[in-house]
């Protein structure tokens, strides 16, 4: 067989996998996902524009089955993933949400839903086989999710990332009980518990992002990584900072540092929320009184769960954050907060929760026996059971410096000053855009964190 033949039978079988896929589906005019092979890479295209690429079973099913037949060719060395129009993903498909979870004849449907779409954060996050993400607009939830566990996430002047889930009356899901607490300082539980919009070089400072490139070069920087030859790990970080922005760059969007970054992490130090808004009431300031309100607009249940769910999961493997989430999803979908909080969203309502207020929260029975303790039918089984993440995402070291490598570095290296360890940190990531800043926002909260 000529190496034309394989690559033609290649793009056949991509496409009739797909097609496959897509047979089931009968509410998408279009494909949800288009593929495109080139060379030894692999494209996939979010496809649903006027549903904002928001994911539907069949959508989340297609898409696996290609994250696991492109990671078994040796032929592939790279993959990257992208969303059609203005937008990456707006998370899971409420309305199919809504119809599974009350439709006994789709419970099965459901079940399955939940399998693959769990099975899938895992598998992105510990694939062999490089994914990149251009996460150029809107990514929300679980978009968000496939975006920041790829192992390298690319935020542009247009992303969006947000976590809306406890103002639908739901628990802040898709392996954010692993990656969010793991983010620098307390800036995980400010997203989680405010669904608060990250945007643009946030998406970077805030270690959702790995990089920062201008929509505008992410033409240029595909067909650059298309061209690379058998890449490693760093030969595509490098190929990504050449189109990425220089250490001089201006941000229209940099506003989780100085003032606000302090109140973030004095006050998200806590374990409950009723400390948290304690902690923000103290503060008296603008900021922290619109946080107050923000974190007042979600479910008691669903902000307190997902709490928890970070205070556990900064210790666990992505595997086992995962295995909770699923678990606490089986539960959740039954619950009257989750479909109170859908229909207000399909009806534009304000909604009505089962807690009025946190002080009506019981940890012990809304929490723990309900959710943490419970016992399920079914339990997730990951395809990738071999790998797993341990301490952070593959990409990570590809991003800015954590609080970890900080503290590695100034013992290693006998970094006696906040100016020798910025100095270091920029050699070291070669005057990368951001390392300045988050190096010192890192120095700035080892001080003054009680």
């Amino acid at each position: 067989m000529t190496k034309s033949t394989s690559k033609t039978i290649t793009v056949v079988r991509d496409r009739l996998l797909t097609q496959l896929s897509f047979l089931k589906s009968s509410s998408d005019e279009e494909p949800p996902i288009l593929t495109e092979s080139v060379n030894n890479v692999r494209i996939m295209l979010l496809n649903r524009p006027k549903q904002l690429n928001a994911f539907t079973y069949y959508m989340v099913e297609a898409m696996f089955v290609h994250f696991k037949e492109w990671e078994k060719l040796e032929s592939v060395n790279m993959i990257i993933l992208k969303g059609q129009g203005n937008v990456f993903g707006a998370g899971a498909d409420i309305k199919d949400i809504a119809q599974m979870i009350t439709d006994p004849s789709k419970k099965e449907c459901f079940n399955r839903y939940l399998d693959v779409f769990y099975d899938s954060f895992h598998f992105v996050a510990t694939a062999q086989t490089p994914i990149i993400s251009f996460m150029d607009g809107v990514a929300v939830g679980s978009a968000g999710s496939y975006g920041t566990l790829s192992h390298f996430s690319i935020a542009t002047e247009n992303t969006k990332i947000f976590m809306p889930e406890t103002r639908l009356g739901h628990f802040c899901n898709a392996g954010t009980g692993f990656y969010l607490p793991r983010l620098n300082g307390n800036i995980g539980k400010y997203i989680a518990l405010t669904s608060q919009k990250i945007e643009a070089e946030d998406v970077l400072f805030s270690g959702l992002a790995t990089h920062f490139v201008l929509s505008s070069q992410l033409p240029y920087l595909q067909n650059s990584l298309i061209s690379l030859k058998n890449p490693s790990l760093d030969i595509i970080n490098e190929t990504i900072e050449n189109f990425a922005v220089k250490s001089n760059h201006v941000p229209k969007n940099y506003t989780l540092h100085g003032e606000k970054r302090k109140t973030i992490d004095r006050c998200f130090q806590f374990d409950t929320v009723t400390d948290i808004i304690e902690a923000l009431l103290k503060e008296r300031s603008i900021f922290s009184l619109e946080t107050i309100k923000q974190i007042f607009e979600g479910s008691p249940v669903s902000v307190t769960l997902t709490l928890e769910q970070m205070r556990r999961g900064s210790k666990l493997p992505l595997s086992q954050c995962l295995s909770r989430e699923h678990k606490s999803w089986h539960v959740a979908k039954n619950e009257p907060d989750l479909r109170e909080g859908i229909s207000s969203v399909i009806h534009k309502r304000p909604s009505r929760w089962s807690r009025p207020s946190y002080t009506d929260v019981n940890f012990k029975t809304d929490i723990l026996e309900r959710y943490i303790d419970a016992d399920v039918e079914r339990a997730l089984k990951v395809t990738s059971d071999k790998k797993d993440c341990y301490f952070t995402t593959q990409g990570r070291k590809f991003g800015l410096p954590t609080e970890e490598e900080v503290k590695r570095a100034k013992r290693e290296n006998n970094l006696d000053s906040d100016e020798s360890i910025i100095a270091w940190f920029i050699n070291q990531r070669n005057d990368k855009y951001g390392v300045r800043e988050e190096v010192k926002e890192i120095l700035i909260w080892e001080k003054n964190i009680v």
